[in-house]
């Protein structure tokens, strides 16, 4: 009877979840003043009919007020937008880029997700000075 080894099979798929959860669970740290940037591939006459959508823990948004700049590799750009507002905490971001031609639009597929914690930090409020021997209310 012939008997196989499923050890190294069972092996590999523990890596590649583990390599999955490790990925899903990896977290930059971003604030205010952060940007969101990407590589698009596309020529400057395509990027002129392009629109894009955020996904932020799945739920989609318009993605606006974005600055593409052209790349040294030919058809590829970097573009960039302010984080769109979101509560403090861990977020997963994907965006799609969106083309228009002849009146219909077409969209890409998602991005890979990018893992984030927004840190919100709050801003000092009632600044005041106090007197020597003054009981702070």
């Amino acid at each position: 009877m012939f008997r196989h080894d499923t050890r190294p099979a069972i092996f590999v798929v523990g890596l590649l979840v583990m390599a999955t959860i490790g990925m899903l669970h990896a977290q930059t740290p971003i604030g205010g003043g952060h940007r969101l940037a990407w590589t698009q591939a596309a020529t400057a006459a395509e990027l002129n009919t392009f629109t894009w959508a955020i996904y932020i823990d799945g739920t989609r948004g318009p993605l606006s007020s974005v600055v593409c700049v052209a790349d040294a590799a030919p058809n590829s750009s970097t573009c960039q937008v302010p984080f769109p507002a979101m509560t403090p905490g861990q977020h997963a971001i994907e965006i799609l880029a969106i083309q228009t031609a002849g009146g219909q639009a077409f969209e890409s597929a998602r991005s890979a997700p990018l893992g984030v914690q927004f840190i919100l930090v709050a801003t000092p409020s009632n600044v005041r000075a106090i007197g020597p021997g003054q009981a702070i209310p």
